[in-house]
């Protein structure tokens, strides 16, 4: 302890000094924690890249769908007109009526690929959102665990500890941190 009991201490003293193994790996496991929220940060944005591409191609899938349902629309309006003046087949009409419905089908398919597809991209973005909370907690605990050296005091005083399992507070003994099972103050007295 850099200081004794009784003794006189000035401002910006340092009181007490912790053992800086367990700060050192707590920073160690925070940098740790941070490289891989970088790494999964980074990953989710590709994902989110990747995810965007799918959306589009489904976009331009849905695009082709509805030409060639316009085709086979054409192609039904045109099979069921000859068919009913007796120029056309059944079959062929009845087959232009296939088409279309299964055109319908894989409009509709492509258009729910297409809400799927962009309803991913919410959801890797949720997951990038906590990986960058992530990535703050882990900052924010790196800095914390390499800025805590040891207590300092802001105000001249004497240092008094107490064994005694209760501690009792008042404006006069601030508690400041316990040290093994001593509680540490500094009284505000002009020394």
């Amino acid at each position: 302890m850099p200081v004794d009991d009784n003794q006189r201490v000035r401002a910006g003293q340092v009181l007490a000094q912790i053992d800086p193994r367990l700060y050192q790996a707590a920073l160690d496991q925070a940098r740790a924690n941070v490289a891989a929220a970088q790494a999964s940060i980074a990953t989710l944005e590709q994902q989110i890249e990747q995810q965007r591409l799918v959306v589009e191609q489904d976009r331009q899938q849905v695009v082709a769908d509805q030409s060639a349902q316009t085709y086979t629309q054409q192609n039904f309006v045109r099979y069921t007109t000859l068919a009913r003046d007796s120029w056309g087949t059944v079959k062929n009409a009845q087959q232009a009526t296939a088409d279309v419905q299964e055109k319908m089908a894989a409009l509709q398919r492509d258009t729910i690929g297409v809400a799927s597809a962009q309803k991913q991209i919410e959801v890797v973005k949720a997951q990038l959102a906590q990986a960058k909370a992530t990535f703050a907690i882990g900052f924010a605990t790196a800095v914390l665990s390499h800025q805590f050296r040891g207590a300092r005091w802001s105000v001249p005083g004497r240092v008094r500890t107490s064994s005694k399992s209760q501690i009792f507070w008042s404006m006069t003994r601030p508690v400041i941190t316990q040290l093994s099972d001593r509680w540490w103050w500094v009284d505000f007295v002009a020394c």
